[in-house]
């Protein structure tokens, strides 16, 4: 629709994602030069018991193994900075991937 509106049937997903201070940074300056919308906020607890940034992201759901892709490929990069990972150090970011059902740019 040309009106900023969309729909579960044009295949939106709505990506939330937690991770790292050191990671969410570099996914967002990621996302903005692949202009995949991105919204950062603050948040503790749950995952990983520390201090971690939740990231919004609306994308078509043909983008979501790309941006997964992309995620991927940051968490390998930091990987080889660091000593041996933790039981907790495992996994540095979660991504739920919900189907948006409907979304408008206002």
């Amino acid at each position: 629709m040309g009106d900023g509106r969309s729909s579960a049937g044009n295949g939106k997903k709505l990506l939330l994602i937690i991770a790292s201070h050191e990671d969410a940074s570099q996914v967002l300056d990621t996302f903005a030069h692949s202009d995949i919308p991105a919204t950062r906020f603050g948040s503790t607890g749950g995952i990983w018991q520390v201090g971690s940034v939740s990231i919004l992201s609306g994308v078509n759901a043909d983008q979501v193994d790309r941006v997964i892709e992309v995620m991927q490929q940051i968490c390998e990069a930091h990987q080889g900075r660091r000593r041996a990972p933790t039981s907790a150090q495992e996994h540095r970011m979660v991504v739920f991937v919900l189907d948006a059902t409907r979304m408008e740019r206002v």
